[in-house]
């Protein structure tokens, strides 16, 4: 996964076999960076429960697993590419 002029790509190797499958992808796997998360949202739960309206969250980067940085937390999510990636992620408690 690559994402190049914030355009995600993905890159695989290529053989002659794969350019007959030419199969779509139904989800591209990325680190979602959420920023201005509120202390007591630091969980598992709340992040994932956050992420998932762009896919499948995955895990937790492990500076967010050890809460070392509260300033972004970052989470592994399969994002479906069926959806729009919104710029941001509003939502009320």
């Amino acid at each position: 996964m690559w994402n190049i002029a914030g355009v995600p790509m993905i890159v695989k190797k290529w053989t002659p076999k794969t350019e007959e499958e030419k199969q779509e992808e139904e989800a591209i796997p990325m680190w979602v960076h959420l920023r201005k998360v509120p202390l007591h949202m630091f969980s598992w739960e709340a992040l994932s429960f956050m992420t998932s309206t762009v896919g499948f969250p995955v895990h937790l980067h492990p500076e967010t697993l050890a809460c070392s940085n509260f300033e972004e937390a970052k989470v592994f999510v399969n994002v479906d590419v069926s959806k729009i990636l919104p710029k941001e992620i509003e939502f009320e408690i």
